[in-house]
């Protein structure tokens, strides 16, 4: 199908239009009804989205109402299929959060064909998991992260059902095989090195401690520094002449320090080698994140990568909104808070719309519509109130650690001055 027709037929703008141009295929095949828009394939894995029935009886309604589109429109057949296409099975990685909805031609189920495209993923899943040995049940887990999903779009859609088309990319890294869904959490792989940051552990004591990267500029609250901020000061470390220097991250607030420390290298190791299997972890939505549930995901992980990839998980990263240091003192009481204390943080960057997304299902950060009705969104517009940013957190625990779990791991040995063992 021709787009300029595609675009007529779907009721997208000419600029909608050429957003979709770089990527389009101009194919007739992509236009008959694909099967992942049909209600059989949607009550297939209805069950595993984890939402209360009335919910999963009007996504069913709502398929029905797509499915009996699709019969009626080649173009949605050719749009559907060809997002699929694109984000599963052509090389590399799609994003089309810069996409249209077909809102013209669906109206209140203009956020289904995302969810149903997502679904659509999961045989691709099935299939690849096969190959790697990994137990079927597995591959049951992106269907919870498409149910988290789902309650991000009603955030932003007026309690509509549906999927935003800019999370459709993120099954393909579970198409890959590279993601997997462990208990409250999913695990990332990447290509060593995975993580660079330098990390000591000392022989003595089993303390660990985090230095600064070096291309880091911090200001004067000790994170992360826009570019050109006034006051900001360079990073440095060396490991040199038996001495480690640099500027150290304190676990607690993932602050760094200003000032400049030296530790004897003879007492310490690295904590991390270049080609250890460092794992990424991500958070999918849904809640009920507690200490005991995320320890059980870290030790279910640990033996799936050493049974599956015959691999040892050295140190488990994170770089998220939830990481945000601001909600130990604004949520203090919340899973959010009780996790960040059992982890070695440290600043995640800038990014002044942090978050807003998962908790407001937005793209922007205007206020005005950004509702206050609950503990989280509360949190959020007290740092607003208060004049602070929104900023990512980052953490690290090592595999070594999880027995400490539960503890406040990396709390037994603060960051003061060179209390570190200069």
């Amino acid at each position: 199908m021709k787009l300029e027709k595609l675009g007529r037929d779907l009721q997208f703008s000419p600029e909608e239009i050429e957003r979709i141009r770089p990527r389009w295929t101009d194919d007739a095949a992509l236009e008959t009804v694909p099967e992942f828009l049909t209600p059989e394939f949607f009550r297939r894995y209805r069950d595993g989205l984890g939402l209360p029935d009335a919910e999963l009886d009007e996504l069913d309604r709502l398929t029905i109402k797509v499915h009996a589109a699709a019969m009626r429109s080649p173009a949605l057949c050719a749009y559907c299929n060809w997002l699929f296409c694109t984000s599963y099975l052509e090389r590399g990685i799609f994003y089309a959060g810069n996409l249209p909805e077909p809102a013209a031609l669906l109206g209140e189920a203009a956020g289904m064909p995302a969810l149903l495209i997502s679904l659509g993923a999961v045989p691709l899943v099935e299939r690849r998991y096969a190959e790697l040995g990994i137990p079927a049940h597995y591959a049951a887990g992106p269907l919870g992260w498409i149910g988290g999903t789902v309650r991000i779009y009603q955030s932003g859609h007026e309690g509509r059902l549906g999927q935003c088309l800019s999370q459709t990319f993120w099954l393909r890294h579970s198409v890959d095989g590279e993601l997997f869904r462990i208990g409250r959490f999913e695990f990332q792989l990447h290509h060593p090195p995975c993580w660079a940051l330098p990390l000591y552990r000392e022989i003595s004591t089993g303390r660990t401690v985090l230095f600064a990267d070096p291309e880091w500029w911090i200001d004067a609250e000790e994170f992360i520094a826009r570019p050109g901020t006034p006051g900001a000061v360079k990073m440095e470390f060396s490991d040199v002449g038996g001495r480690l220097r640099g500027h150290v991250v304190d676990p607690a607030s993932g602050r760094v320090r200003r000032e400049v420390i030296e530790l004897d290298a003879a007492r310490f190791l690295p904590a991390v080698a270049a080609h250890d299997l460092v794992v990424d972890v991500h958070i999918p939505g849904g809640g009920n994140m507690t200490l005991e549930r995320a320890e059980a995901s870290f030790r279910e992980a640990v033996e799936f990568f050493r049974r599956y990839f015959r691999r040892e998980v050295r140190a488990f990263v994170c770089n998220s909104w939830i990481l945000n240091p601001d909600w130990q003192t604004e949520l203090p009481d919340s899973n959010l808070a009780k996790f960040q204390r059992e982890l070695y943080l440290y600043p995640g960057g800038v990014d002044p719309a942090c978050g807003i997304f998962f908790i407001f299902g937005r793209m922007d950060d205007d206020r005005s519509r950004c509702p206050a009705d609950n503990s989280v969104r509360r949190a959020f517009h007290r740092v607003w109130d208060a004049g602070r940013e929104l900023r990512p957190g980052g953490m690290v625990i090592l595999g070594a650690d999880l027995d400490r779990f539960g503890s406040g791991t990396y709390r037994n040995f603060p960051v003061a001055g060179t209390g570190c063992g200069a």
